[in-house]
């Protein structure tokens, strides 16, 4: 996993999809002595490549509603960045999966022991991995979560985002065009056969549902299979995101507004536990299931999304069970 030189830092990639509580999982690595943090790196180039460029779906009415609806609830907001520039922080002009590929790839600094890569599959689907992988070899790990949970935490802040308090204002299957939610689990369940094929063994899957119920078993498990010493110290942090002006972000992603839309509670959290961070529902994924199965009130985008994510969030916590 480090190459020829023991010397050099362990390197562990996590994708996830949104939603999955790997915010606050970053947050809690991030106080592993010697962890370097690239947050959602390969996720600030899709943006680029999508929502910034105006060339994308040019003609498409959804994207040009989309592109004008976020301009108006955003020209009114807090756009004040909760981080100050340092040199781990980066405009988001830089960013491009080349620029990204060749800046994973650089020699660390002495005191680095491990870099640890928290990102979405989406932002990568259907690339080869020559094309954004380092030649650098990285421990590729992956994050999943009850399908229903995702979405219906992910629909939340949409709606948050778009200004909206009725969940019937915003179909998230079509609403939001730079994004497929239907193919989220898709799309991270494709990444994994491709680690697989790769590397061998099945690659060691974190279960967020199990993480909320037994945080130090499901993180210990975690540690030991990236190679990471495991200690009962990381069970609780501090309550601030002050730790996350040490990552490697995009200046960008700090931004009031969208920080309190979509990560504030899991970058001021303290702990795992069944409230914190409050993310979607606080069930268990077996009760999730039931209450998929009787629930006439889930929102229709949000079961078709369910239903659709099913067969590869089984097919990804089947082999976790197994191992």
């Amino acid at each position: 996993m480090n190459g020829n030189n023991p010397e050099e830092p362990r390197r562990i990639f996590l994708w996830c999809v949104p939603r999955s509580l790997s915010s606050a999982i970053t947050k809690c690595l991030s106080f592993v002595d010697g962890m370097q943090v690239w947050f959602e790196p390969y996720s600030v180039c899709y943006e680029n490549a999508t929502a910034r460029d105006l060339q994308y779906l040019r003609d498409d009415s959804k994207m040009e509603s989309y592109r004008q609806r976020l301009e108006e609830v955003y020209q009114d907001r807090d756009m004040t960045n909760l981080i100050e520039k340092s040199p781990t922080t980066f405009d988001a002009d830089l960013y491009s999966y080349d620029w990204v590929k060749n800046q994973l790839a650089l020699p660390e600094q002495p005191e680095t022991k491990y870099v640890f890569v928290k990102d979405m599959a989406y932002a990568v689907d259907g690339m080869s991995t020559e094309s954004y992988l380092p030649l650098a070899p990285y421990h590729h790990t992956f994050n999943i979560r009850h399908p229903l949970a995702v979405f219906t935490s992910w629909k939340r802040a949409i709606l948050k985002e778009f200004g909206e308090t009725r969940s019937s204002a915003i179909d998230i299957t079509t609403d939001c065009p730079v994004f497929r939610p239907h193919e989220f689990f898709q799309q991270l369940h494709r990444m994994w056969e491709d680690a697989k094929q790769r590397s061998g063994p099945d690659p060691v899957i974190l279960d967020a549902d199990q993480l909320l119920i037994d945080p130090e078993r499901a993180l210990a498990r975690y540690f030991q299979s990236v190679g990471i010493p495991w200690s009962s110290d990381l069970l609780n942090w501090e309550p601030s995101m002050d730790i996350c002006s040490k990552w490697n972000v995009s200046h960008s992603q700090f931004g009031k507004t969208s920080c309190d839309i979509w990560f504030k509670t899991s970058f001021n959290c303290s702990k795992f536990d069944r409230e914190v961070p409050k993310s979607g529902s606080t069930l268990a994924g077996p009760t999730l299931g039931a209450k998929m199965e009787s629930d006439v009130d889930i929102d229709d985008d949000i079961r078709k999304c369910v239903e659709m994510s099913m067969p590869y969030y089984n097919a990804m916590k089947e082999s976790l069970s197994m191992t």
